[in-house]
């Protein structure tokens, strides 16, 4: 009985493929993904039984030779009437149950018989077309009473070229024919097979009623089965790809080997490009802090302006009302426009500093690719965004230093408090005037209600040019305060605008730690990745010899 040999080899090449893919998920290289695949179809296409057919025309003894070499004689009351062919196996492995006959010996483990109908008949050859690539061993029933002829001929030129693994002829009644008849037409049909179907083939005479004719000939078709051909060739494609596999990883480990072995020649190069990137910012901090200092001289229009729609031009009440609260409301409009201004400077250096950063990202990319085989994700512009937002919320906080230091809001509230009592006196006395006009109007005393009213008309002239006279003044001070604070914030401004750029460089740095972690991975697991490939590989060519 025919069976499947081989299982050894089958068990060492499955388990150091199974090893190597194992090391695919440790490396975690995208770049072996159709190495991987190939490997693991290989290794299904391992898994099949291995397959013999017998095909060849009508009459010619195939299910009783197929019955012989299998050890099977239940093959010969098999019906296949109506089916082009009739599979013998063990279990169902794959699911697909069609014209099938399973038999519970565990011979037949591993390995399928099939009898096929006349290949000469096209339904039964069109059905065979699609079983038979894939096949490791065929064997081809041809009657010697025909000179050779068969159907089968035509049917194995339509596959491709070693679609089929192993091919042997079997001529059968060779005892209704002459000895030297039956030599010269295997002869003849090792040829036509050579020329005509570019196949090198094994002939052997079978006489169906000689026991060691038959017993011969299954050695012969299980030595075919046995063949680099035959069932080895499947194990032979799960070694090679496995082989183009492990080269694939020792590119990649030997890739980051000479990372490892460089100290990390490549990522310190970056490093290094990013501190000269530093330096040039940092050449500008002096300008961009003189910059910001000048923002609240640059200001004081605006908040001068501010001021006198805040008074007004004339006295009024609104003016006395507003004035105890003046202080607070002017330092803090001071405030918000120095801080405003320079935030906005801020961003608009951010940007541009974003820019810059977004294009060496861009140029470090495919350098990384190659020097490391380590793959950059887009640019995390939004990331770097978050962290500069924090930054210039920071410096809004560190600005306030400067006015908190300095008390502009007490010393613009003593400087509105002067006001304060001469304008609660004049308003006082307006209110006098003009109850005390309308008084002596409703008595009849026109001409001292007259006086009356012509000395408040006077009092509120006079105080409407003392109140521009005050609000000129008031103006001459917040003068005098921005230059105090233009002071202030420029000696605080430069050492607060240098951390402010070696901050934001640094969170620009932080972006590369992902690499940076994946080099730190590599090196950690390089030594153990490298001598459990080395031990792999060792086993697999330890093995390449016996397939």
């Amino acid at each position: 009985m025919l069976k499947r040999s081989y299982r050894v080899q089958e068990s060492l090449v499955r388990y150091w493929a199974q090893q190597a893919v194992e090391m695919y998920g440790i490396i975690g290289d995208e770049g072996m993904r159709q190495q991987l695949e190939n490997v693991q179809q290989s290794l299904a296409a391992m898994e099949g039984d291995r397959r013999v057919m017998v095909i060849g025309g009508a009459k010619v003894g195939k299910t009783s030779l197929l019955s012989y070499i299998a050890g099977l004689p239940v093959i010969r009351s098999g019906k296949r009437e109506e089916s082009p062919y009739l599979r013998w196996r063990y279990r169902n492995d794959d699911g697909d149950a069609t014209r099938s006959c399973f038999v519970p010996l565990e011979e037949l483990q591993g390995i399928e018989f099939v009898d096929t109908g006349d290949c000469a008949d096209p339904a039964v050859a069109e059905s065979l077309l699609e079983l038979l690539p894939g096949s490791d061993a065929a064997v081809v029933v041809v009657d010697s009473r025909q000179g050779g002829a068969s159907p089968a001929w035509d049917l194995l030129e339509r596959l491709p070229f070693n679609a089929v693994g192993s091919v042997v002829v079997a001529l059968t009644f060779t005892d209704k024919i002459a000895a030297t008849d039956a030599l010269t037409m295997a002869t003849r049909i090792r040829e036509m097979c050579r020329d005509r179907l570019r196949l090198v083939v094994l002939v052997c005479t079978v006489c169906p009623t000689s026991d060691v004719a038959v017993e011969m000939f299954a050695t012969r078709v299980q030595e075919a089965l046995d063949s680099p051909e035959g069932a080895r060739r499947a194990i032979r494609n799960a070694l090679e790809a496995t082989g183009r596999l492990m080269i694939r990883q020792s590119t990649v480990i030997n890739a980051r080997t000479a990372v490892s072995e460089g100290e990390n020649g490549f990522l310190n190069g970056i490093e290094e490009e990013i501190d000269n990137f530093l330096s040039h910012q940092l050449d500008g901090v002096p300008q961009c802090a003189e910059n910001y200092a000048n923002v609240p001289l640059d200001v004081l229009p605006r908040l001068q302006r501010k001021l006198y729609r805040s008074f007004g031009w004339v006295l009024s009440p609104r003016a006395l009302m507003q004035l105890e609260d003046m202080g607070a409301g002017a330092e803090l409009s001071f405030y918000r426009l120095v801080c405003g201004d320079i935030v906005e400077m801020q961003r608009e250096s951010d940007n541009r500093f974003v820019a810059s950063c977004q294009s060496h990202w861009r140029s470090v990319a495919p350098r990384m690719k190659s020097a490391i085989e380590c793959d950059l994700d887009e640019f995390p512009q939004d990331v770097l965004e978050a962290d500069l937002m924090q930054l210039r919320r920071q410096l809004e906080h560190d600005l306030y230093q400067p006015f908190i230091e300095m008390r502009i809001r007490n010393i613009l509230d003593r400087a509105f408090s002067t006001h304060l009592s001469w304008m609660r006196t004049l308003h006082a006395l307006l209110c006098m005037f003009l109850v005390l006009g309308g008084l002596l109007g409703y008595l009849g005393w026109d001409t001292p209600a007259l006086w009356c009213l012509g000395a408040v008309v006077l009092l509120w002239l006079g105080g409407t040019v003392a109140h521009v006279l005050a609000v000129r003044r008031l103006a001459r001070t917040m003068t005098e305060e921005a230059r105090t604070l233009h002071a202030a914030v420029q000696g605080q401004m430069q050492p607060m605008v240098r951390d402010l750029v070696i901050s934001r460089v640094t969170a620009y740095r932080r972006l590369y730690a992902v690499a940076g972690h994946r080099v730190r991975e590599y090196v950690a697991k390089l030594r153990p990745l490298q001598e459990r490939h080395n031990a792999i590989l060792y086993q697999l060519r330890a093995t390449a010899p016996r397939i």
